[in-house]
């Protein structure tokens, strides 16, 4: 059901209420979890995770997991909410799936429970899809970085960097997300980067992952664009921010390339939701 209503609200639709309590129910099964922060100053806390208890046409109950007991002053107070939940598709690929809305903490009850409004502003919320995460190296099984000289044999492109750089610190991942990433050089890997090293220019990505997510996508081959350049003058050390394009698809005779839509690569976001709740199930 979350499927079909992520295909009719790509342009991000208003959701109607009985499609709204649909998905909030289905939420409740998938123990999917619920983050919410306060849109005024009144707290510290920058960021409050919750999992939702029930769910009826006016309101919904939600029990705090990073606090032992919410406070009385909060009521009454407006709260922006993220909801991240999965879904499987009709290729039977589970994607994750990011809901953003406003309501009102309406009463504090026992312990960390809140009964909430029921939501306003229920959007899907394509650009949180693409949480940015800083990934262990040793959630890939390759990380490789080529030119662009040649989208139909691979094995023409010349490699600018390997998951060996980076386990050797010759190159860092910054960030992670499935729209993109941002990578440092240090300045003794530079002569193979003196042509890319630039805003514009577009690069080919390979990247696998050690172990077998929930979504079942081993391996994504990606174009990615250099967006913007840092060049540390103390260092010379240089960063690049890059953009994910274009993803491909192995054939049994070519490639095909497939536009990156709405800044994420759906197959990348199901790596990136997982290591995001396995790193807040972590730290609990």
């Amino acid at each position: 059901m979350i499927w079909d209503f992520f295909k009719q609200k790509q342009d991000k639709a208003d959701y109607t209420p009985d499609e709204i309590y649909t998905i909030l129910d289905q939420a409740i099964g998938l123990r999917s979890r619920l983050r919410f922060s306060f849109t005024e100053a009144i707290s510290s806390l920058k960021s409050i995770e919750c999992e939702i208890v029930k769910v009826s046409s006016t309101s919904l109950v939600v029990h705090i997991l990073n606090i032992r007991k919410a406070l009385p002053k909060w009521a009454g107070q407006p709260v922006l909410c993220y909801l991240q939940t999965q879904e499987r598709s009709p290729k039977k690929r589970t994607r994750i799936v990011i809901f953003k809305f406003t309501c009102t903490i309406l009463e504090v009850l026992e312990g960390a429970t809140l009964r909430l409004s029921f939501p306003e502003n229920f959007t899907l919320d394509q650009r949180r899809n693409s949480v940015r995460i800083e990934p262990s190296l040793s959630k890939f099984s390759m990380l490789s970085i080529f030119t662009q000289s040649n989208t139909k044999n691979l094995s023409l492109n010349l490699p600018l960097a390997t998951l060996d750089d980076f386990k050797n610190q010759s190159a860092s991942l910054i960030n992670f997300s499935a729209g993109g990433m941002r990578v440092r050089f240090k300045s003794d890997r530079l002569h193979n980067l003196r042509h890319y090293a630039e805003p514009g220019k577009q690069i080919i990505l390979r990247l696998a992952v050690a172990e077998t997510p929930r979504n079942g996508v081993m391996e994504c081959l990606l174009i990615g664009r250099v967006n913007n350049l840092y060049a540390n003058p103390v260092n010379h050390n240089i960063d690049l921010g890059i953009e994910f394009l274009q993803q491909g698809f192995i054939g049994e005779k070519n490639i095909r390339w497939k536009a990156v839509k709405h800044y994420v690569v759906e197959d990348v976001a199901g790596w990136t939701g997982q290591w995001d709740l396995e790193s807040l199930q972590q730290r609990k």
